[in-house]
């Protein structure tokens, strides 16, 4: 295949990667002059693959982050291979990363942990769930750009989401598939962050947090047991670090951090803060996991079995788009501040880093900041509950980015990836301390959404411009 020429454009160079469905190459974009990435798939391309692979373009197309590889093209070889153009990366996977160093410094793991976590939040905002977050799939560029990939392989937001899944397809990768997802239930969002914490796991121990001999044991691992405590590991991971990671791996959907943009802020913060003990959680129903008894392992194993059958002979442990596209109002779920404890006592902490703390497990003092995460989600109807002088500009940033990804869908599309990608960059620089720049981009956006609302694009909302007064209020000017 090297210096083959597809669609009289497209010269492929160098390999780059292979998986279940076809070989990654670096190629030369001959019209423009520029190198990209082509993923060529192996076999001819049938009915199945051919929607696939152009659900997973128009997937990532409706995307526009920094922090996720961009889409350019999708064609097909005389000979009915399909194939993808996308962003050529510089850089290596976090995958690569880890098989010649083993494992990472924590400040590095928490950098790349969050930058994930903010280009997932863009992804969500847009209904779209990857279901296949692992280390290969996290490109890190020579200045240290986390990028996520490979995001497709399933249906647009509000489709058929089997649609496209072949009888025993189990898109995604063990080694990184929640508890829900190995019991056979619907992905979401939260699916994504306890593939992301498995990542970050593996980073910092070395070693996934859960390991065997067949797939089938591996997820039986996920539904049932524990990882091992990091500090066991590594005593040197700081342990707010350690609690963020843990609690990412909670088997309960509504322990794990509340969504990505939460996720982002948890790993942004200094590793010498525990903040883990104030996050607002979900109020989201639990889920119950079957008894544990032999009789219902075996079961359990049985129904693993039938499905190993059909998957894990190739698609399931080297697939190539383990994402899928879910409507967006599964990923996005109300916060509410826990209760307040009692004033003598402080918040309880978990009592082992190995779990997530729970709503039952750890009070939380109705803060400034768990008042302004609530004025967020407030019906519309109602009035805005008053907000301290006291809450932070970051969870202000919080409250302010839910806020606007329930108001995405009143934009036209090209302003709401602008939006997106505004809100994105705008956290990023308040969790690297440079509020100043920060101050600067809250101006901006809301010239640009009072400019949208002024033009018809946007219908506007009395929620988002009072966060964003908020907001620019506690940001210093520059002078």
């Amino acid at each position: 295949m090297r210096g083959e020429l597809l669609a009289d454009r497209y010269r492929l160079t160098t390999p780059l990667g292979s998986g279940g469905m076809g070989q990654v190459w670096q190629a030369r974009d001959e019209a423009l002059g520029r190198a990209v990435a082509v993923k060529v798939v192996h076999r001819p391309a049938d009915t199945t693959t051919r929607e696939r692979l152009v659900c997973e373009a128009r997937a990532a197309a409706r995307l526009s982050h920094p922090g996720i590889v961009a889409v350019f093209d999708v064609d097909e070889a005389t000979d009915g291979r399909l194939f993808l153009v996308m962003e050529l990366v510089e850089g290596r996977s976090l995958a690569q990363i880890l098989r010649e160093a083993g494992r990472l410094p924590p400040e590095r793991v928490a950098m790349i942990g969050a930058q994930a976590a903010h280009a997932l939040a863009a992804a969500h905002g847009c209904g779209v769930i990857h279901r296949d977050i692992k280390p290969a799939n996290l490109l890190i560029s020579h200045d240290g750009t986390v990028k996520v990939a490979d995001f497709g392989i399933a249906v647009l937001a509000g489709g058929n989401s089997t649609a496209l899944t072949t009888t025993g397809d189990f898109v995604g990768t063990a080694s990184y598939t929640a508890p829900e997802r190995a019991m056979g239930r619907r992905g979401t969002a939260s699916c994504d962050l306890y593939a992301l914490g498995c990542a970050l796991y593996e980073a910092l121990a070395g070693r996934p947090p859960f390991r065997a001999d067949n797939p089938v044991e591996l997820l039986f691992q996920h539904v049932y047991q524990q990882p091992e405590p990091l500090h066991r590991i590594r005593p040197d991971v700081p342990r707010s670090l350690e609690r963020v990671v843990h609690a990412l791996l909670a088997k309960d959907p509504a322990e794990r951090p509340a969504d990505a943009t939460r996720t982002a802020a948890l790993l942004s913060a200094p590793l010498s803060d525990d903040i883990t003990s104030t996050w607002s959680k979900p109020p989201a129903a639990r889920m119950s996991r079957p008894p544990r008894p032999a009789r219902q392992r075996r079961q359990l194993q049985t129904a693993f079995g039938v499905l190993a059958t059909a998957v894990f002979a190739g698609s399931f442990a080297l697939a190539w788009g383990g994402s899928a596209i879910e409507p967006a109002g599964e990923a996005r779920r109300a916060l509410s501040p826990a209760p307040a404890p009692s004033p003598s006592r402080k918040p309880a902490a978990p009592s082992s880093p190995s779990q997530a703390p729970s709503p039952s497990a750890t009070s939380v003092a109705a803060t400034p900041a768990a008042t302004a995460v609530t004025a967020s989600t407030t019906p519309a109807s109602g009035p805005a509950p008053p907000v301290s002088r006291r809450v932070s500009p970051s969870a202000l940033m919080a409250a302010l980015a839910r806020r606007i990804t329930t108001q995405v869908s009143t934009m036209d599309p090209r302003l709401a990836r602008d939006v997106q990608h505004r809100i994105a960059q705008l956290t990023c620089k308040l969790s690297e301390g440079k509020v100043k720049v920060a101050a600067d981009k809250v101006r901006e956006l809301n010239r640009r959404l009072a400019e949208a609302r002024s033009q018809g694009r946007w219908a506007g909302d009395a929620r988002t411009e009072q966060l964003l007064s908020q907001l620019s209020d506690r940001l210093p000017t520059r002078r």
